[in-house]
């Protein structure tokens, strides 16, 4: 089912710029984060069914062709602004695949279930081979091109 099929799921008729699932009701810092995230929305087709907001991005969870996806767009320039060529380095190696990014933006496949180390690990040494196992996976391609 693609997206402009799908029902409005809930969310608020309020919306920022007529993108259904992105509710005015919190306060963002810079209309351009906002903005960003419109945009990529739009140009990714991202069907957005819930959105998070932290203290330096908004988080949409979605879908796109009826894959599920995380879209994240990143408010000030700092560490994250570069996420998307850094993961996409790792093509998908022991890490989460990029399936698209821009600057300060970078849509990826979401893992479901999702489970946290800390419900899947029993002891700290269940947990540390979980992790150690993860970090043995990641397989880093050629650093990603600054310009």
């Amino acid at each position: 089912m693609s997206c402009r099929s799908r029902q409005n799921r809930g969310w608020t008729s309020r919306t920022w710029g007529g993108v259904v699932g992105i509710p005015r009701m919190y306060p963002v810092d810079s209309g351009d984060l906002a903005s960003r995230v419109q945009q990529r929305v739009r140009a990714w087709d991202v069907c957005v069914e819930q959105v998070l907001h932290t203290a330096t991005s908004i988080v949409v969870f979605g879908h796109r062709d009826s894959c599920p996806v995380v879209l994240k767009v990143v408010g000030p320039m700092g560490d994250e602004w570069r996420s998307g060529p850094v993961l996409d380095a790792f093509g998908g190696r022991g890490v989460v695949r990029v399936l698209k990014h821009a600057e300060g933006a970078v849509l990826l496949e979401r893992l479901l279930p999702g489970t946290r180390v800390v419900d899947e690990a029993r002891s700290d040494e269940a947990a540390t081979a979980i992790i150690a196992d993860v970090i043995a996976r990641i397989a880093p391609g050629p650093p990603p091109r600054t310009s």
